[in-house]
């Protein structure tokens, strides 16, 4: 892997911690809702905290998954640092099995970051950031 590669990737991270990329504090888009600062819903050890996304008929969401990420990590949709992915859509290429999609085939913020905090990669990927972006863009 390139030197120049690596450092990339290293700066992207920086600029997406720098610009909110993680949540300081859960909130609710919608009015009323109070903000729960410094409780971390992804913490799948703690199920109390489930209902903060999910029905109670877990596995579903209270709501779509761009609506239940963008409560908390509003920011993050269009200041992400790949702005250019069809969230929300389906894509134009092939998405790897490991990478899920909606029942529908969309691409949403579950389908690179593990929601449950079980991953030892940084930002909650589901694989290390090179290799997430070769999984579908080959040649990368």
């Amino acid at each position: 892997m390139s030197k120049s590669l690596i450092i990339i990737a290293a700066a992207v991270l920086l600029a997406a911690a720098i610009q909110g990329f993680i949540a300081r504090e859960c909130r609710s888009a919608e009015e009323g809702e109070e903000a729960t600062s410094g409780v971390n819903p992804h913490d799948w050890y703690d199920s109390s905290l489930c209902s903060v996304c999910h029905s109670e008929d877990p596995p579903f969401l209270q709501k779509d998954p761009m609506t239940t990420c963008a409560r908390c990590h509003e920011a993050n949709i269009e200041n992400h640092p790949v702005t250019r992915h069809p969230l929300g859509q389906v894509p134009k290429i092939g998405i790897p099995v490991s990478l899920p999609l909606t029942e529908e085939g969309e691409m949403v913020c579950y389908t690179c970051h593990e929601p449950h905090g079980k991953t030892r990669h940084p930002h909650m990927l589901r694989v290390e950031y090179l290799k997430l972006c070769a999984s579908c863009h080959k040649g990368y």
